[in-house]
């Protein structure tokens, strides 16, 4: 366990996120009704608070696990606390007794709920204040027909075709010089009740330098803490800035480690 004066408490943590990743897109008084977010500033707001749901309660508690795990009701109540303005962004927070199903949630406190459902789902028992309900509507629609080998492997060849795709559009680098090493289902940041696929891919032939970079090393920069003391408040580190690859980088490690 690490020392507790190096442990970024919750509530700071959740203020430094909160202060790097939602403040640039949030307005600096409370908005009114003559003018209130347009329809594009409450998406980017619901996407810039799930990043932070998952930088809490998935990365920085990893890092310190001692720290207290925040369900949807707990989170959407310091978020507020901490910043004012999200108030017209969270609608069923402000009328607590009317939201008793999934649909009447704001669309970013359904993107805090679908960071807890999709990334754990093992929150369903800790997010007690959501009703029943809400909670068997989620179940139902994370029900998938299993395919059949076939259309699995029909499947993985398509998304492997998108995949060299991704990488002549990127690199420049044509699929007949690309391995495929290995691949892995993991968590999908940017859509809600699905997954992304991450491959691990051989180049044979030599590339411009400027796309070249020491994985390891570059990985190894991910693993240090989210937050840092800075003064007597608490800031973001550099790691924060390269959030959306957080997930690959412990895929890759895992592998490289196996290398080794």
């Amino acid at each position: 366990m690490a020392d507790s004066s190096d442990v970024c408490p919750t509530e700071d943590a959740l203020k430094a996120f909160l202060e790097y990743l939602v403040d640039p897109v949030l307005p600096a008084k409370p908005s009114t009704r003559d003018n209130s977010p347009s329809p594009s500033q409450h998406q980017l707001v619901a996407k810039q608070v799930h990043s932070v749901v998952l930088l809490y309660n998935y990365y920085h508690r990893k890092q310190y696990p001692e720290l207290a795990f925040l369900s949807f009701v707990e989170f959407c109540r310091l978020a507020l606390v901490l910043r004012s303005t999200l108030s017209v962004h969270m609608k069923s927070m402000l009328k607590p007794d009317e939201t008793e199903l999934v649909e009447q949630l704001s669309l970013t406190e359904g993107k805090i709920l679908n960071a807890l459902v999709e990334k754990d789902v093992d929150t369903f028992s800790r997010s007690s204040e959501i009703t029943s309900g809400a909670i068997q509507m989620y179940k139902k629609r994370r029900a998938i027909k299993k395919p059949t080998k076939n259309e699995s492997n029909s499947e993985e060849e398509g998304i492997l075709q998108i995949g060299y795709s991704a990488v002549k559009k990127a690199a420049g680098i044509n699929k007949t010089d690309i391995t495929s090493l290995e691949s892995y289902t993991v968590y999908s940041q940017s859509k809600a009740k699905t997954a992304s696929r991450f491959y691990i891919m051989k180049c044979s032939q030599l590339i411009n330098l400027e796309f070249i970079q020491p994985i390891k090393s570059l990985i190894e920069r991910l693993l240090g803490p989210l937050v840092k003391r800075s003064s007597s408040s608490w800031t973001v580190t550099s790691v924060v800035e390269y959030f959306y690859v957080l997930l690959y980088s412990e895929v890759i490690l895992e592998w490289i480690s196996r290398l080794v």
